[in-house]
């Protein structure tokens, strides 16, 4: 994780950066990009000047693409996160009835402890939310009526916690052994914000069905589901015709992830991200208790609510997303060095020390 020096100590008392040369008069240095963490999702478009006539940015292709940079034989374009998600269960119970085992028609999805999580929505009939995250416990969890399980790699919407490796992996046995549908969720880590295409791919354990809700085609609304032959077969999605902006946008995002050094790149600005927020949880222990997160989506534990954290940065120029007690920092995945420090140096300055950020 080697790099440019991170924030420096004094950046606890300092202003944003170029404050220092607008206070003394001296020459005003170019402002730094407005940092944005807030988890929007970013356009990208076609390169200009692209060889061998006018690129196919069809949905025939898109669809054809996504097998190739993934575990499956088969993607399928669908209007919402929501028509993923029922898409998804659809492909589940489907398989179960072709198998002979209709009654097999539960879906478990794993939650955290204590999570306040909701099934999601698209997610209709037999669904259950499990709230414990012990591998033994969960596949005791199985009976004569599940048909598999869906869990999220990172869960963004619970305190940006990372799933163990070890339960993913619990998982994907129980699955084989049973005759379970593994289903993945990555609306929020897939496509390259883990630092590799898909975040399974760092954990071993390989999913039948991937989710993708959301950042496909940046801020048009378009999902995926992406599923092996054994789930796909003979299927088709609801009729769905993406629009011609978000058809360009999700190839040219393709392009752009499958371009030579864009993933280590954005590995690199992950490692910086992480490193930023360790440092700043390290000098301020009264305010933050640790970081978590996986890739570019990164978040500060804090001693109480967020919101107010995030409130206050807000009003400084940094946009970032609360979730309950996680001050989350999730970048663009283009971000560069300078704008994570210019993140760091007003999150140290927005909150000098003896400043209680919960105080009524």
């Amino acid at each position: 994780m080697s790099g440019p020096p991170l924030i420096p100590p004094e950046a606890d008392a300092a202003g944003p950066p170029g404050a220092e040369g607008r206070a003394t008069g001296g020459p005003a240095a170019a402002p730094p990009p407005s940092p944005d963490f807030s988890g929007a999702h970013e356009a990208f478009a076609p390169e200009a000047g692209d060889q061998g006539g006018a690129p196919d940015l069809s949905a025939q292709a898109l669809a054809a693409r996504l097998p190739s940079v993934s575990f499956g034989d088969r993607a399928f374009l669908l209007s919402s996160r929501r028509a993923a998600f029922a898409f998804a269960l659809d492909l589940v119970r489907r398989r179960q009835r072709t198998a002979g085992r209709a009654k097999r028609s539960r879906l478990l999805v794993c939650a955290r402890a204590a999570s306040p999580a909701a099934v999601p929505d698209g997610l209709d009939g037999d669904v259950e939310i499990l709230r414990i995250d012990d591998p033994d416990a969960v596949e005791a969890q199985i009976t004569p009526r599940v048909a598999g399980f869906l869990i999220a790699p990172l869960r963004a919407e619970e305190g940006l916690e990372a799933v163990s490796g070890d339960l993913l992996a619990s998982l994907r046995q129980a699955c084989d052994d049973y005759g379970l549908a593994l289903v993945f969720d990555e609306s929020f880590c897939g496509l390259g914000r883990s630092g590799m295409m898909w975040a399974y791919e760092w954990t071993g354990a390989t999913p039948d069905i991937l989710v993708c809700g959301e950042g496909l085609a940046g801020p048009h609304e378009l999902a995926t589901v992406i599923a092996t032959q054994k789930f796909a077969q003979n299927a088709a999605a609801p009729a769905f015709e993406p629009t011609p902006e978000a058809l360009a946008c999700a190839h040219a995002k393709l392009d752009a992830l499958l371009s030579p050094g864009f993933l280590e790149h954005v590995q690199n600005r992950s490692w910086r991200l992480e490193d930023q927020l360790a440092l700043i949880a390290r000098r301020r222990p009264d305010l933050f208790r640790g970081v978590r997160g996986l890739g570019l989506t990164q978040g500060l534990l804090c001693a109480g609510p967020a919101r107010p954290l995030a409130e206050r940065l807000l009003e400084r120029g940094l946009a970032t997303r609360s979730e309950g007690d996680v001050l989350g920092l999730i970048a663009p995945l283009r971000v560069e060095d300078d704008v994570i420090d210019a993140a760091a140096a007003l999150i140290a300055s927005a909150f000098p020390i003896g400043f209680d950020p919960w105080a009524a």
